[in-house]
């Protein structure tokens, strides 16, 4: 595709190129080796904001080593095969950079889907098999997949927990939630989703709906992590609402990782 009048915005010149072959390029790029680490940090509520972990997120790059929008994608293959191949993919990035980097604590959302899959599952066994890894990693599983798949929820949770692995609740606030599903599946961390933080200081509404998801949250002994925070006054407003942790880019952008050789003590 070719343009007499390119976009001016960059990503949507992008999500132009790649329109209507999403899959293939989704492909390429994995059968390529141009898929990245990048990190988010999830920091705690209360001033001086420290960081507490990392969420990784998988991003691809195109031909030219240009980072394709993850919109772009991954709503289109997240329910197929490739969405499976994406997040083992997302897996096997996640531990290289927990080996690389003793002291990162990390996140990796993943389909509930993907991790029943056979690859999926011997390439994290290896992982924690080979390397003492369990207790810094923390994966997010979507709040839809986690009331649809209880069973498998439960089972990943028996076999993982021992192994030092927490579970985080995402999307929290925007899926129908069964309560008892909830209560059963004993999740860690709850993350508030941005929709829910996005204008809270201006909606009264928004205040409310947060307030009864901490409540939630508190009782069931889970922590709070709040996304979406852009502002001063949404941190002030989250903590005193009673969330421990906070996410977004008053914090900091997502930024790739280098995943060269493991660091020795002496570089760290």
């Amino acid at each position: 595709m070719s343009f007499h009048n390119p976009p001016a915005d960059p990503l949507e010149y992008v999500a132009a190129r790649y329109e209507g072959d999403v899959p293939s390029m989704v492909a390429a790029a994995l059968k390529n080796g141009r898929a990245r680490l990048a990190v988010h940090p999830v920091v705690t509520a209360r001033a001086p904001h420290r960081i507490l972990y990392h969420e990784g997120l998988v991003r691809l790059l195109d031909p030219r080593g240009g980072v394709i929008p993850a919109r772009l994608f991954v709503g289109t293959v997240e329910e197929t095969s490739l969405g499976r191949a994406l997040d083992t993919a997302a897996l096997r990035l996640g531990l290289a950079a927990l080996r690389r980097y003793p002291s990162l604590v990390l996140s990796l959302n993943m389909s509930l889907r993907s991790m029943g899959d056979g690859d999926w599952r011997a390439t994290l066994d290896a992982a924690l098999d080979s390397a003492a890894i369990g207790h810094r990693l923390i994966f997010e599983v979507g709040t839809a997949s986690a009331m649809a798949l209880p069973e498998l929820l439960a089972d990943l949770m028996s076999v993982l927990r021992p192994r030092g692995v927490t579970f985080a609740l995402d999307d929290f606030g925007t899926a129908p939630v069964d309560l008892p599903r909830l209560v059963a599946s004993d999740f860690d961390l709850v993350k508030i989703h941005r929709n829910v933080t996005a204008g809270i200081t201006d909606s009264p509404d928004q205040e409310v709906q947060a307030e009864v998801l901490i409540d939630i949250a508190d009782h069931l002994g889970m922590e709070v992590v709040a996304q979406g925070i852009e502002t001063p006054d949404q941190a002030r407003l989250l903590a005193r609402l009673g969330a421990q942790y906070l996410q977004g880019f008053r914090f900091g952008a997502p930024k790739l990782l280098s995943l060269g050789p493991p660091q020795t003590a002496r570089q760290r």
